[in-house]
């Protein structure tokens, strides 16, 4: 896990999902300099995993700090972190390799890399591989997980923050009136806010990577006719453009501003789903979009859709939209119901969302 502190308000935290069951969050040092845990807090209660320090293969210890199970490691130390047996069976993986860099940095080996926003508590963008040369062979499992919350992301019960009884009470709230509230949010139409997968499980080939995007820092805020409609349609195609090709796929996959909606006196509220402390987080992003970036050729595409089904009018384009270039994309990009859809090349995409990861120069992804 990487932090960065860009500013005194903003604080961003790079993380890695790991296949183990114990994922590795927000730890906190005590000093500055080692990395520090909290052997009650920081640990799964069950099957915790062992710490093992790569330079002499001995297990680390906690000690007894101020009447605290203190686990301490110095800065630049590499280490091992192992499940138990049990854990073993259910995700098919013995370890992962980590880094103490220094601070509040620590570098652990996963599947899907995390950049989210401590301040918002959300996801700014997530980053894995399609593999084109194997999804075919995927293993296929039709039940699902949970979503799972990890330790120190989230101050709010995400599973609250996605009930559709708490987002009804919340348009009720911020829009002013029930009946308004009762025309945003209808299940029968699929508006509400589903858990929107930034890498979906269908990305994956083995059933450990698919069960490891199923936690709350890998989703945002999807209207639900958005989250199975064009957004489902973009991770469709490119599955089968990955396939066709053949090569690994980079799939970076974000969101960007903050959804708004009027309310019953027509005036714009920005959509928070969770307040903690007086402060509002988790909003729901206004688009998400998705750089879909093949490395063999040096070409990559950006997809961008609108997360907002009530619109009655094509939004205006932060970017030149170049979909009719892009032979692989074939839905309905203007259906504005299931989220209307336009494409960018990366570099115009990094103009208007300095967010989105740099990739360097790069040609078109067009067929």
């Amino acid at each position: 896990m990487h932090l960065v502190n860009h500013s005194a308000t903003k604080m961003i935290v790079y993380n890695k999902l790991s296949l183990l069951s114990f994922v590795v969050a927000l730890f906190i040092p005590i000093n500055g300099q080692d990395c520090v845990w909290n052997k009650e807090t920081d640990f799964p209660s069950s099957n915790p995993p062992l710490i093992v320090d790569n330079a002499d293969g001995h297990i680390v210890l906690p000690v007894l700090e101020e009447g605290e199970r203190i686990v301490r490691v110095p800065a630049g130390t590499t280490l091992t972190i192992a499940c138990s047996e049990y854990s073993l069976d259910s995700f098919g993986v013995p370890a992962v390799t980590a880094v103490c860099v220094q601070d509040l940095v620590l570098d652990v080996d996963g599947t899907i890399d995390v950049c989210f926003d401590a301040t918002l508590e959300t996801t700014l963008w997530t980053e894995h591989v399609l593999h084109g040369h194997s999804i075919s062979a995927k293993e296929i499992d039709p039940s699902r997980p949970s979503f799972k919350s990890s330790t120190g992301f989230f101050t709010v019960p995400m599973s609250t923050v996605y009930s559709q009884k708490s987002q009804l009470q919340l348009m009720i709230d911020v829009l002013g009136d029930e009946d308004l509230a009762n025309t945003i949010i209808d299940t029968h139409k699929e508006w509400y806010f589903a858990k929107g997968h930034m890498s979906p499980d269908a990305d994956f080939v083995t059933e450990a990577e698919q069960d490891a995007t199923y936690y709350f820092i890998n989703a945002l805020p999807q209207w639900q006719a958005f989250n199975n409609g064009n957004w489902k349609h973009m991770e469709e195609r490119t599955r089968t453009l990955a396939e066709d090709h053949g090569t690994d796929m980079r799939i970076i996959s974000g969101g960007f501003n903050i959804l708004n909606l009027d309310d019953i006196n027509a005036n714009p509220v920005e959509i928070f789903l969770g307040e903690t402390a007086g402060e509002m987080v988790v909003p729901a992003p206004a688009l998400t979009w998705k750089v879909v970036f093949e490395e063999s050729s040096n070409k990559a595409a950006a997809l961008v859709g609108i997360n907002n089904p009530h619109i009655d009018m094509a939004p205006e384009t932060l970017c030149t939209d170049i979909c009719d270039q892009l032979l692989w994309i074939d839905f309905d990009i203007e259906d504005l119901a299931h989220g209307y859809t336009y494409c960018c090349t990366v570099e115009d995409l990094r103009a208007v969302i300095p967010d989105v990861p740099d990739i360097g120069s790069v040609d078109l992804l067009d067929q």
